[in-house]
């Protein structure tokens, strides 16, 4: 098991996102916006700093198997599946194996390869490559499998979870699940403020700190009942557009 600073993490995945970026677009947002929800995911659930790094580098690394297939197979499929033939699925399903393979040089990357190859497994067994089931699925992988099922879409957030419920204990455990619907709102959040340069919220009378349901009706476009998250919710919609948020998460 390896460990790397901070520095050399950033850096790393800041490579790694240019080339995926390279490569397809949709493969350097997606990993982008992993990373983000699974730094929210470590925080959150308090994970030992080194299962922190392992998820996040897995979530910057899940889809660099992909480079090793032609473009063109992978944006026909990034397109619509049934874009691509049998035998290029089949090929395209192999990608977490090839990951595996690609990380497995340097200690550092070996825990996260392990995540990235079982990031396709799905709770009931119908999953790949190993057809794994339940929690036999590292819970790491767990929470990367949902992670990236949601960054992958373009809906707004409230409708694609209700989406992701729809699956629970089919393709997802339902506590991934769970820790998905309180870390997407809090990255939001981290990512305004982030983007105004400051590490806390605002605080305002009668008022607490902080508003996951408040901020997720807000980003479905739901009034937001009166009570003491108001003034804070107001303060978060005015300051939206300052964040970018729709492509950060």
């Amino acid at each position: 098991t390896g460990k790397i600073g901070q520095t050399d993490l950033d850096l790393v995945l800041g490579g790694v996102n240019s080339m995926l970026y390279a490569y397809h677009p949709n493969l350097g947002n997606t990993a982008q916006r992993a990373v983000a929800i699974c730094q929210t995911l470590g925080e959150m659930l308090e994970l030992p700093q080194q299962q922190r790094q392992t998820l996040t580098l897995a979530a910057a690394l899940h889809d660099i198997g992909l480079v090793s297939i032609d473009r063109d197979i992978v944006r026909r499929w990034l397109r619509d599946v049934s874009k691509v033939t049998e035998e290029e699925l089949a090929l395209i399903k192999k990608h977490p194996q090839k990951a595996e393979e690609m990380l497995q040089f340097h200690p550092v990357f070996k825990d996260a390869a392990d995540i990235i190859r079982a990031h396709h497994e799905h709770w009931n067994g119908t999953g790949y490559p190993g057809a794994l089931k339940g929690e036999t699925i590292p819970w790491l992988a767990r929470l990367l499998a949902v992670v990236i099922f949601f960054c992958n879409k373009h809906s707004a957030s409230m409708q694609l979870m209700a989406e992701i419920e729809t699956h629970t204990e089919t393709l997802f455990d339902s506590a991934a699940i769970n820790a998905l619907a309180k870390a997407v709102p809090l990255t939001i959040i981290g990512s305004i403020l982030s983007a105004l340069g400051t590490s806390s919220v605002p605080t305002f009378p009668n008022d607490v700190v902080t508003a996951p349901d408040a901020i997720n009706n807000l980003l479905a476009g739901q009034p937001i009942p009166p009570g003491r998250t108001a003034m804070q919710v107001e303060w978060f919609q005015s300051h939206l557009s300052a964040a970018n948020y729709v492509g950060t998460v």
